[in-house]
């Protein structure tokens, strides 16, 4: 067997391995004699049909076998004799016209040298703290959150409700629904409920801002020109002219701050919620800052680990982002004629983030390997929790379809290890207010496996 190896690049390779006829002819005669002890032939007792009639007779089972045998010793010698760390074998191809020659395209893991890890230099985060005006503020959002809504018949003023139809062309009349993907605030919408004049809001702003003074029934034109690089590449600079029409006004009644207000939110009295507020800012902002560690923290270890990259675990990466982009859309999106093309079109644009995705699972996973991370049943049946729920499915059925899906089971496991990876990190490298390095934050890291 003769083996020649071209190095595309650090990881990749590709394997020629060449046998000559007698190399052939002996794994033949063994894999002939095999044959011979299994096959059955009419007029021959098992095991005693002439071994040329076995080679006429079941020639294509001798070929494959042969095929199958030849191919497995090869890759076993070769990764053997090599000391390969094979990430993928991405092609085998077989030439038999002159004997018999393999070429394999291999990816190998790449070779990663990280001695300290337990001390980058990244930058600690502030002191958390919640001010009398953050809280404030929140008791206001609980006020609207428990407002009455009264119908009034006066022009709409500032902070009113208002429900309305509204209906979007563009200038040279084509009708903006038929444009866009639907469901869109961008196209046409019945019986919406949009603030009058609000300084936030997810709406249409010139629409927001035209119904401060608008009475019931109604109807007024709004134009607004999109920006050349607008969010939805349809309508993108052009102009979109709305008709809008004013079906009800309801005035926001917030709750006087009292004993009744205080049953509705669960406090005790206005001292209570607010140190129940103030300690649900406190641990909202201690989750921004973890996340804003988490952030910094792979930034640095992108920045500063560089390695060649296998190409099949970018593709791999891609085809995984391509699927969960496929799995967020909506049905009739899916069925759309255009889909493909847009499925096309994200998996091209999505190259430079798989990048990113596969370089940072490989040092990810050469740290675990070090500092021994493991699997546990209890990390499983947390994140199938979790992956349920964000499913809307029950366990129990999400339970029933990883017992048919091995692949899937082991990409679950890979999130859990990468995850609990991470956190070690963040741990090790960080100094959280109120949050020891040494302590084990089980939930935080099944929640960073989660991405």
């Amino acid at each position: 067997m003769k083996i020649d190896i071209q190095d595309v690049n650090e990881v990749r390779k590709i394997a020629t391995i060449r046998y000559d006829a007698q190399e052939i002819q002996i794994e033949e005669g063994l894999l002939l004699r095999i044959l011979c002890k299994d096959v059955k032939i009419s007029g021959f007792r098992k095991g005693k049909v002439p071994a040329d009639m076995v080679k006429r007779q079941f020639a294509d089972e001798l070929r494959r076998r042969l095929q199958q045998k030849l191919t497995q010793s090869a890759y076993e010698n070769l990764v053997k004799e090599k000391a390969w760390n094979v990430f993928a074998v991405t092609a085998v191809d077989v030439h038999e016209e002159d004997g018999f020659e393999l070429i394999f395209t291999i990816d190998l893991r790449p070779e990663i040298v990280l001695e300290d890890y337990k001390h980058f230099p990244l930058i600690p985060p502030p002191t958390i703290e919640v001010s009398e005006e953050e809280i404030e503020k929140s008791i206001q959002q609980l006020r609207r959150q428990h407002a009455e809504y009264r119908k009034v018949d006066r022009p709409a003023q500032k902070g009113d409700f208002v429900r309305l139809n509204y209906r979007g062309i563009l200038a040279d009349g084509r009708e903006i629904s038929k444009l866009v993907a639907q469901p869109s605030a961008w196209g046409e919408q019945l019986n919406m409920w949009e603030e009058a004049g609000t300084d936030e809001t997810l709406g249409i702003r010139p629409i927001v801002d035209a119904l401060v003074g608008l009475r019931e029934g109604d109807t007024r034109k709004v134009e607004t020109d999109l920006p050349p690089e607008f969010e939805v590449p349809e309508l993108a600079g052009q102009r979109a002219i709305y008709q809008i029409e004013i079906l009800e006004i309801r005035e926001q009644i917030l709750p006087e701050i009292n004993s009744d207000f205080f049953l509705k939110v669960k406090a005790e009295n206005l001292e209570n919620l607010k140190k129940k507020l103030s300690d649900e800012l406190r641990n909202h902002k201690l989750q921004q800052s973890r996340l804003a560690q988490r952030e910094e923290l792979i930034r640095f270890l992108l920045t500063n680990i560089t390695f060649t990259i296998p190409e099949s675990a970018v593709i791999a990466e891609q085809e995984r982002l391509l699927k969960n982009f496929t799995a967020q859309q909506p049905q009739h999106v899916i069925a759309s004629p255009g889909f493909k093309d847009q499925q096309k079109e994200f998996f091209e644009n999505a190259v430079g983030q798989a990048r990113q995705y596969a370089a940072l699972n490989f040092i990810l996973e050469y740290i675990a390997k070090k500092e021994n991370i493991e699997v546990t049943a209890d990390d499983m049946q947390q994140l199938l929790l979790q992956d349920a729920s964000a499913l809307h499915i029950a366990p129990e059925k999400l339970y029933k379809e990883l017992q048919q899906d091995r692949q899937r089971i082991q990409d679950m496991q890979r999130r859990v290890i990468l995850g609990k990876t991470l956190h070690f990190l963040l741990a090790a490298n960080t100094r959280t207010p109120g949050h020891s390095p040494t302590e084990t934050d089980h939930s935080h890291a099944t929640e960073t496996a989660k991405s």
